[in-house]
């Protein structure tokens, strides 16, 4: 699974997708085919934290029992490393349980979540009519619902849905951008919240000082390296006001690096202040 190089003609990705942004993408879709049972595929640990999909990294999936007896679903990644000049595996996606050991649900999932990683145009078909609703002069849908709604799309495809509805619509509405930011954070991409970055002062009058840090709060939790990436982007002004709350966060994980960042940035900000 690769991404294309950032270009204003094809609107792609630049670098590789994170596992966590994969997952969510796997879990839309496969929530939305009709012939499937409901499961709830989880990131391996050792993929969390924003690390990134190997370049040409392959998909493998095996049908087997877990330990508990259950028939289940296991996903692996196989892919070069170029340091060391050896393949490397490693599991990337567990807990897919099939309910009464059905195998033949059990393949379909299976099948199912290799075209998703290969991004099968078969599997993309429901995308669309949402496109269309961007391009329908006569859509019932508002500006900020084409947003939240392209926005929800874990992926490429909702990364190039929020692309086309920011260049056609100049402006949002606050809430409505906010309820996008954060759709983003749950669609675990990171350049996708950039991008809402990049765009929200052109976007969106009178933006908050403190609507940035806002955003990383709500991204902190099951997110921290997005947290740290949207902080990294504020200016100093805002990254003076950013809620206390993300300090405590920092503090009650632990994580003592960020935590000391915050505290150096404004008190930083606060000494321009007082110099002025």
């Amino acid at each position: 699974m690769n991404r294309m190089g950032s270009d204003p003609q094809r609107i792609k990705y630049a670098g590789q997708p994170t596992a966590q942004g994969v997952c969510e993408e796997v879990r839309y879709y496969l929530d939305r085919m009709e012939d499937l049972p409901i499961v709830d595929p989880q990131i391996a640990g050792d993929w969390e934290n924003g690390r990134e999909v190997p370049k040409g990294a392959r998909i493998f999936s095996a049908i087997g029992y877990n330990v508990q007896g259950d028939l289940c679903v296991e996903v692996s990644l196989r892919w070069l490393d170029e340091e060391e000049k050896t393949y490397k595996d490693d599991f990337f996606l567990e807990d897919i349980t099939v309910k009464e050991n059905d195998l033949g649900a059990a393949a379909r999932i299976s099948a199912a979540i290799i075209k998703v990683f290969n991004h099968d145009s078969h599997i993309y078909q429901p995308l669309p009519p949402i496109a269309a609703e961007l391009e329908d002069a006569n859509s019932t849908m508002t500006p900020a619902e084409l947003l939240c709604n392209g926005v929800g799309i874990p992926g490429e495809a909702g990364y190039r849905m929020t692309v086309m509805t920011l260049g056609k619509y100049p402006a949002f509405p606050l809430e409505p951008y906010r309820t996008a930011f954060r759709r983003a954070v749950d669609t675990a991409d990171p350049e996708k919240v950039m991008f809402l970055i990049e765009q929200a002062q052109s976007h969106v009058e009178d933006l908050p000082g403190h609507f940035f840090g806002d955003i990383a709060v709500y991204a902190y939790d099951d997110y921290p390296h997005m947290a740290r990436k949207i902080i990294g982007r504020c200016t100093p002004q805002q990254a003076a006001a950013v809620p206390a709350r993300l300090l405590l966060q920092a503090v009650g994980y632990e994580d003592i690096e960020f935590a000391c960042g915050l505290v150096k940035r404004a008190s930083v900000q606060e000494t321009l202040q007082s110099a002025s």
